[in-house]
């Protein structure tokens, strides 16, 4: 079974869906997750639940659809100091923190 222990996951959209479920996965194989979501809320729910299940985790308020709410979740001197890349993050412009593409959304598909 893959193992992550002594790695770091950086997990956007984690407070709910998909993004949770990642988030929870990530941790019960040994990784430490940062827990990145606008509803502040759904954020320490899914740490709560990673904690239970002996787990670590931290809740990083983030908006990825704003540029600047990103730029004040990388201050965290934790995050900042993770090397990554994203390619499709859409509407986040780069950052000194991490290289990040503006695109735009797919046609017919509302924000």
């Amino acid at each position: 079974m893959l193992r992550l222990d002594q790695k770091t996951a950086i997990v956007a959209g984690a407070g709910s869906g998909i993004g949770r479920v990642i988030a929870a996965t990530f941790a019960a194989h040994g990784a430490r997750v940062f827990v990145l979501e606008r509803d502040t809320q759904a954020a320490a729910a899914t740490v709560e639940g990673i904690a239970v299940a002996g787990g670590t985790a931290t809740a990083v308020a983030c908006d990825v659809s704003d540029a600047a709410s990103v730029a004040t979740a990388f201050t965290n001197k934790k995050l900042a100091a993770i090397p990554i890349s994203s390619r499709r993050c859409r509407h986040v412009r780069s950052s000194a923190a991490c290289d990040i593409v503006q695109d735009e959304p797919p046609a017919g598909h509302s924000s």
